[in-house]
C-alpha cells in the first residue's frame, strides 16, 4: 500500500523542492526568509526559530516566519480594526523532497469607538475559523454595512497576499497538480504548465 508524497492543505499547487540534504534544506528556508523579505517588506517577520507545527505526523509542517495583513475602516466615531498572519510553511514529502504551503492564523477584529458614552470595546472576537472569514456576522444591525464593507476589504487584501506569497513558491519550486490518485494511495503528480 502506497501513500501520497505530498500535502498540501491551502496552496493552489503542490510547490514542490528537490531536497537533496539538510543544506539544500537550509538554502530553501534562507532563499524563502529573503524571498519574503524582499516581496513583502515591513509585513513580513521571519522567526529567529522555525516553529514546527502540529500536523499530520507523517507530513511535518515547519513555519518560518508571518506575513501581516492590517485593515482600518473609520464610520464617524467608529473604528474597525482587524489583522491577520498568512504564515508560509516548508511541508515534508512522505518519502522524499518537500512542498511549499500556507496557513490563516492568529485572526482578531474589533470595532472601537471614540465616543465617550459607549463602551470602548463595542465588538471583539479573536475566535473565529479562518475558512469561514466571509460567514462573520455582525451582533448588532448598525454594525452591518461596516461589517460588509470589512469583509469584502479583507477577503481582497487576503487574496492579495496569497498570490504574491505563491508567487514567490512558484519562483522557488516546481508546481505540480495531482494527476491520478489510487484507492491503494498512490499518487501521481505532473507539473502545472503556464
Amino acid at each position: 500500500m502506497g501513500t501520497s508524497n505530498f500535502y498540501s492543505k491551502n496552496a493552489t499547487h503542490i510547490f514542490r523542492v528537490e531536497i537533496a540534504d539538510e543544506w539544500s534544506y537550509n538554502d530553501l528556508e534562507s532563499a524563502l526568509g529573503h524571498s519574503l523579505s524582499e516581496t513583502f517588506a515591513g509585513d513580513w517577520q521571519k522567526y529567529d526559530t522555525a516553529k514546527w507545527v502540529n500536523t499530520l505526523r507523517s507530513y511535518g509542517r515547519k513555519e518560518i516566519g508571518r506575513v501581516f495583513g492590517v485593515i482600518e475602516i473609520e464610520t464617524g466615531k467608529h473604528r474597525l480594526s482587524s489583522w491577520f498572519s498568512l504564515c508560509p510553511q516548508i511541508v515534508n514529502g512522505y518519502y522524499a523532497d518537500v512542498n511549499l504551503d500556507w496557513e490563516i492564523k492568529e485572526c482578531q477584529l474589533e470595532i472601537l469607538t471614540d465616543d465617550p458614552d459607549e463602551d470602548d470595546y463595542l465588538y471583539e472576537d479573536d475566535s473565529w475559523d479562518d475558512a469561514d472569514w466571509s460567514n462573520v456576522v455582525p451582533h448588532h444591525p448598525y454594525f452591518e454595512d461596516l461589517f460588509i464593507r470589512w469583509r469584502d476589504k479583507n477577503e481582497k487584501l487576503i487574496e492579495t497576499k496569497v498570490e504574491q506569497l505563491e508567487n514567490v513558491f512558484k519562483s522557488l519550486s516546481t508546481p505540480l497538480y495531482v494527476s491520478a490518485s489510487f484507492s491503494n494511495g498512490e499518487t501521481w503528480y505532473k507539473a502545472v504548465e503556464d
